[in-house]
């Protein structure tokens, strides 16, 4: 009986290891290696005016500072654009529930999740007024002590998807 009770704990021990091995600590701050692999994708679609005008193109993503606990998750982006530099941090909950956050008039309604260990951040994104923009799927995972994300972008009604991929490693941003 000892046995079966002292085989049962074990499993469950293992079990438990096993499962936090799935889940990779991304805590630190990574700077991204050369230029992403694929052009930086294309700006959402305005929404539907007879005077919109194309948004530009997203910034582009110098570094990143990755918080984690067990129940969420950080990420300060820090992105240049036409010389200048600016942080949007954005704060995920890591139980299966929706996050918002809020990126000038874009919300990002996101599930995080873990696949494979990686962590995998699934957002609607739409305007404040609730103009769908479309989805955006990015996937971090750590390869050789390296930081990958992956990213795909769809836009609402159907458009091009984007697809682009970045290397980042671990280290202070000067």
């Amino acid at each position: 009986m000892k046995r079966a009770v002292v085989a049962a704990l074990m499993f469950v021990v293992l079990g438990v290891i096993g499962i936090a091995q799935t889940r990779p600590n991304l805590a630190g701050t990574w700077k991204i290696l050369g230029s992403p692999a694929a052009p930086a994708p294309p700006a959402p679609p305005a929404p539907p005016s007879s005077t919109a005008v194309s948004p530009p193109p997203p910034p582009k993503t110098v570094s990143l500072t990755i918080t984690q606990s067990p129940t969420e998750i950080k990420i300060d982006r820090l992105v240049e654009s036409g010389g200048r530099e600016a942080t949007h941090t954005s704060t995920y909950k890591l139980d299966g529930t929706e996050s918002v956050n809020q990126r000038g008039p874009v919300q990002f309604r996101t599930k995080a999740s873990w696949k494979d260990g990686a962590l995998v951040l699934a957002s609607t994104v739409a305007t404040a007024d609730g103009t769908a923009l479309g989805t955006l799927t990015d996937v971090y995972r750590v390869e050789n002590g390296d930081l990958i994300t992956d990213s795909t972008r769809q836009p609402a009604g159907g458009g091009q998807v984007s697809i682009s991929k970045a290397t980042y490693r671990k280290g202070q941003h000067p």
